[in-house]
């Protein structure tokens, strides 16, 4: 799928650590393009970075679905759960993670930690 206007406008303002000001544009491509896992993996980024797990693991769930067979989003939510407090179900989703795809950098980095 195609990176959108809005996509790439957010990402810089994410590379600014500007997590508040992404999520207004992030929404509003979610809501242009229901079928776009990445705009729901950095939706769940920016929760994620507001210590907001309850709407970064939504998000984070959303792409799951929108993206199977991609590492991405269930190492995401290995990070929720990490953030949680929950180690067993981080590690549990890093290790489908890594199923998926044993080079994943995200899974291997984290089921380290």
């Amino acid at each position: 799928m195609k990176t959108s206007a809005k996509q790439g406008d957010a990402k810089a303002i994410m590379a600014e650590h500007r997590w508040e000001d992404a999520l207004p544009i992030l929404l509003e491509d979610a809501a242009e393009n229901p079928d776009d896992g990445w705009t729901c993996l950095y939706i769940g980024s920016c929760y994620y970075e507001l210590h907001d797990s309850e709407n970064a693991r939504e998000w984070f769930t959303r792409a799951e679905r929108l993206m199977p067979g991609d590492p991405t989003p269930l190492g995401c939510l290995g990070d929720v759960a990490h953030l949680i407090g929950d180690s067993v179900k981080a590690g549990e989703f890093y290790q489908e993670a890594l199923a998926i795809n044993s080079e994943d950098e995200l899974a291997q980095k984290n089921w380290k930690r």
